[in-house]
């Protein structure tokens, strides 16, 4: 026999040797991966003596205004254009706890004017009045509605309704700034409790303020008056007027928005008639 049969020989015990050692360590590891899985499990569970910190966690909501309005409903009956606007007024009252803030307000009718400037603030507990100005101008039966905008918080709605008879129309019943200075034409009608047209004469005796005069040129009919208002005499008179001024509404910059003007008439049912004019 050679000397390389026991070095052979040799060379294969090792290997053997080699080769199970690896299947030993092999299964040692294999049996200790499903504690090594997840090496922060072991961390997780230990107490730290701390809390958890909740990330992102919202804080306690503040408490919104809560306002309501007293009444929340006016009935305001049969008007008529013969007795001019009707003023009232409801009480805003904040039962909150927290100051609400009137941003304004939004009206379903031109006849509705909230007679108060926006941005006041209530304080919690706190109420105020706001008068409102309904022109009956608007014939038949009129269910309109009045929303205060309250910041952050719920609008509040108060409603509204009336009937409007007349003796003695206008048309249009609303008289809106043209375009420029210009006169406006407006047509004064006799008509019935119904609202069909009289064809019973009638006078206009005068204007007051002065802003309007009867146009002699338009065509004589019974039952019929056209006068012409002039809107630069408005804006002069407007010019010197005050807030006290109660035939006038101002908006926030001194600009006048609106004007009740009373025409006298000789018409026994409807002897003053009072127009509604709208700035543009």
């Amino acid at each position: 026999m050679s000397d390389s049969q026991p070095r052979t020989g040799l060379r294969l015990v090792m290997t053997g040797l080699v080769l199970a050692s690896i299947v030993v360590v092999g299964g040692f590891l294999l049996q200790r991966a499903p504690e090594d899985a997840e090496p922060n499990a072991a961390n997780e569970a230990r107490p730290t003596g701390r809390a958890p910190r909740e990330v992102g966690g919202a804080r306690a909501p503040s408490q919104p205004a809560v306002v309501e309005a007293r009444p929340s409903h006016l009935s305001l009956g049969t008007r008529s254009p013969c007795e001019g606007a009707v003023r009232t007024e409801v009480e805003l009252f904040n039962r909150g706890e927290t100051p609400a803030s009137i941003d304004g307000w939004l009206v379903s009718s031109s006849a509705i004017i909230v007679d108060a400037q926006p941005g006041f603030t209530l304080a919690a507990g706190e109420s105020c009045k706001v008068e409102l100005r309904v022109s009956p101008w608007s014939f038949g039966v009129n269910a309109q509605r009045v929303e205060f905008r309250v910041k952050d918080s719920a609008s509040v709605r108060v409603g509204v309704d009336w009937e409007v008879q007349a003796a003695i129309w206008a048309k249009p019943s609303l008289i809106v700034r043209p375009t420029g200075n210009r006169p406006r034409r407006v047509v004064l009608e006799r008509i019935g409790v119904d609202g069909a047209f009289l064809p019973e004469p009638f006078t206009v005796l005068s204007v007051s303020p002065l802003v309007a005069f009867v146009d002699d040129a338009a065509p004589a009919e019974p039952g019929v008056a056209t006068l012409l208002v002039d809107f630069a005499a408005i804006d002069e008179i407007a010019a010197h007027a005050t807030k006290e001024d109660r035939a006038f509404t101002f908006g926030a910059a001194g600009r006048w928005k609106t004007l009740e003007i009373l025409v006298r008439t000789d018409c026994g049912a409807c002897p003053e008639l009072h127009l509604f004019i709208r700035n543009h």
